[in-house]
């Protein structure tokens, strides 16, 4: 299994910040990926070919190389602790943690939404960049690009499962997602679930888990229309 880390270019760059969301959650949760992130920018310093960046320039020349994905996977992280971020007015947290009302909660509503996990699990992740702030129509570019970060992405994990899982051929691989770069990045639910959908199809992966938190129609107009598009395709064969 593999959750999606919902990346800036800079991997877990946003773990110390006063929100409470993608990075914030998982690094809270699983530790070890913020003394990850401190070694790869310490170890960067000095050996170039270590890097914390999602993206990249082929042949690192920003003007005339091409923008590719480099998504970044991390395999067995610990998870130790459990972060509630439900609404529970009677734990002082009437509004959840997510977002900004973290940074309103009180200490003691904070440490009340904390479970220490005794015997802890060990979780798979996988950044990827998500396109942020833009507005208008999407152009066929642009919809190239996400398309190719997130088949890169699903195919790194399909790759590092048989890698991971041998002599089996054939692992059994599970993405874990949502709403992609659809809150403070911008991107239309809609779009970005659909692009989801077709990068799983596209690299195999077995089976996609898709988390809605609370707004479900998205997904289920996007499954709809790739499910159609599928069986026009398989009609005019």
């Amino acid at each position: 299994e593999w959750y999606i880390n919902f990346a800036d270019h800079d991997v877990f760059r946003f773990y110390g910040g006063q929100l409470f969301a993608a990075d914030e959650i998982q690094v809270g949760e699983h530790p070890s990926l913020a003394s990850l992130r401190e070694y790869l920018l310490a170890k960067g310093e000095y050996d170039s070919t270590i890097s914390t960046k999602t993206m990249a320039f082929e042949n690192d020349d920003p003007i005339a190389g091409v923008e590719v994905a480099t998504p970044i996977l991390v395999y067995g992280a610990e998870r130790r602790v459990n972060v509630a971020l439900d609404k529970n007015a009677q734990e002082g947290r009437p509004n959840g943690l997510y977002g900004n009302e973290f940074n309103k909660a009180d200490e003691s509503a904070i440490r009340k939404a904390v479970k220490r996990i005794k015997t802890p699990t060990f979780t798979n992740f996988v950044a990827m960049v998500a396109p942020k702030y833009g507005s208008g129509v999407y152009t066929l570019e642009m919809l190239e690009k996400i398309l190719s970060i997130a088949y890169t992405g699903f195919m790194a994990c399909r790759l590092e499962a048989c890698e991971q899982n041998k002599p089996d051929p054939t692992p059994i691989v599970i993405i874990k997602t949502g709403h992609w770069g659809t809150g403070a990045f911008g991107g239309n639910k809609v779009i970005m679930c659909i692009l989801q959908l077709v990068a799983a199809r596209m690299a195999g992966i077995d089976k996609l888990t898709y988390y809605t938190a609370g707004d479900s129609e998205p997904y289920f107009e996007a499954s709809d229309k790739v499910d159609k598009l599928l069986s026009a395709k398989e009609e005019k064969v």
